[in-house]
């Protein structure tokens, strides 16, 4: 595995697991069955944990392999020719 797709699977995590928060909390609310307060504290607290471990690990190799800057690219959202 290359520095280029770990850096890329992290910034994913880092970007992704707020998302999916507020995926799973806006649907169950659709669905008029909301989560208990216990277990939306386990979501949020998950979901932070996930977010700041991948984001430091991606600060550890920055400083470890010496870029500062990396792009997390997800593809051509808009086209203008």
């Amino acid at each position: 595995m290359t520095t280029d797709l770990l850096f890329q699977i992290l910034g994913i995590c880092v970007v992704l697991s707020p998302a999916l928060l507020v995926a799973v909390l806006g649907f169950t609310s659709l669905i008029r069955k909301p989560l208990s307060e216990q277990a939306t504290n386990r979501c949020t607290y998950a979901t932070i944990v996930v977010g700041l471990v991948a984001a430091v690990l991606i600060l550890a190799m920055m400083l470890a392999v010496g870029t500062r800057h990396v792009p997390i690219e997800l593809g051509n959202w808009v086209v203008i020719e």
